[in-house]
């Protein structure tokens, strides 16, 4: 069984709050792009596109948003990671626990 500290916990739980963070940064983008105009958008990016120099800043994106949605999933995956990881755990020592109730 995976014994956990305090500066553990406390280090997961800054994590989950970063996570937070960056979804909610992320979420906030993709609902200024909700209210943009396709044909704005087609119009800013076609000259990029065919001058191979595309720029997210110049569609109305932040500049670091694809680092943000890397560090969203990498954080993301950590903690799905964690929690299968204790879920499977306390499942193991429910099952256990079973056992010893009707044994």
């Amino acid at each position: 069984m995976k014994h956990f500290n305090k500066e553990s916990i406390q280090r997961d739980i800054k994590a989950l709050e970063q996570t937070d963070a960056l979804a909610e940064a992320i979420n906030a983008e993709v609902a200024k792009m909700k209210d943009v105009d396709v044909q704005s958008i087609i119009k800013r990016a076609l000259p990029m596109i065919m001058s191979g120099k595309f720029s997210l800043e110049k569609i109305g994106l932040p500049s670091n948003l694809i680092q943000q949605l890397e560090a969203y999933e990498s954080l993301n995956a950590v903690a799905r990671k964690k929690l299968r990881e204790r879920l499977d755990a306390d499942l193991a020592t429910l099952g256990a626990a079973e056992v010893v109730n009707h044994g």
